[in-house]
Formats: C-alpha cells, structure tokens, sequence
C-alpha cells in the first residue's frame, strides 16, 4: 500500500495464503486503492520468480520477507536452506538502479549470519549491500532483535 501511496506505477505481492492476499485486497479497499495496478498472486514465491525471469520483468523496488519457514503443496521452504537461492532471484529482475530490503524475522539467524548470506548472493549478482534498514521502534536493546533488514542495490 504504501508503494501505491507513492506512486508506484503497480505491485506485485506474491503468498501461498490465500487468507493473507484477502486481507490486503481487503486493506487495498480499506484505503481506497482497489482501483490501482495492484496483482495478488497466491503462489509460491520461487515459481513466481521462475515465471517473471521468463517473461523478462524486472523491478524498480523489491521486498523480500518471506516467512522463517512455510510449508507448500510440494516443498518446504527454510531461511536458513532457502533464502540465499530466494534472493539471487529476486536479484536476477531487480532493475539496474532499482533496490530491494531483504528481511529476516528470526532469532536462529543473526545478523552478522544474515548480512554474510546476503554478501554471498549481491556479490555473484554484481550488487551491493547499501546499509542497515534500521531497528525496530519496539525493540530496547538489551539484546539482538529477531528482525534484520538490509537494503540492496
């Protein structure tokens, strides 16, 4: 929503819950934005990169937060088995100044494991990690926060 608030020309949000693309086809109508280039695809998230790799899209903005671990008619996916092979997808139709926050909402990683991983996939992809995507409002410091969030480009 907040890409179509800032004039983002359409978005693609991709799930495997259908319950939670009703909740932002319910949000999008909420806020006044159903009439916007909003695609809703309930499918999973390596077949969708598959299908837009072959249609040769490519994207200006990228959020990548998929869930630690989520179970699909054929396959699992896993963080910490995955989301390197995620991100160089979504690297592979990340336009050429476009940019996208890799997130991870987990305490089995750290950030230091996390920023490792995303080195690994920005380096064969020719990107860089740009900086940190902040801390959460909520989290006191005391000790490391399960959300991480880097910004790639």
């Amino acid at each position: 929503m907040a890409a179509l608030r800032g004039g983002a020309r359409g978005v693609v949000s991709v799930d495997l819950s259908k319950n939670y693309l009703a909740w932002l086809d319910r949000n999008l109508r909420l806020n006044g934005l159903e009439g916007k280039s909003a695609e809703n695809l309930a499918m999973d998230a390596f077949d969708y990169l598959e299908k837009a790799a072959r249609e040769e899209a490519d994207f200006d903005l990228i959020l990548l937060d998929p869930p630690t671990f989520g179970r699909g008619k054929n396959k699992t996916f896993s963080t910490e088995r995955d989301y390197g092979v995620l991100l160089e997808g979504c690297l592979d139709l990340l336009s050429p100044k476009g940019r996208l926050l890799a997130c991870l909402n987990t305490r089995k990683v750290g950030t230091k494991a996390f920023r490792d991983l995303l080195k690994e996939g920005v380096r064969s992809r020719g990107r860089r990690i740009l900086q940190p995507g902040g801390r959460p409002g909520d989290f006191d410091g005391t000790e490391e926060p399960p959300l991480k969030a880097f910004w790639i480009g």
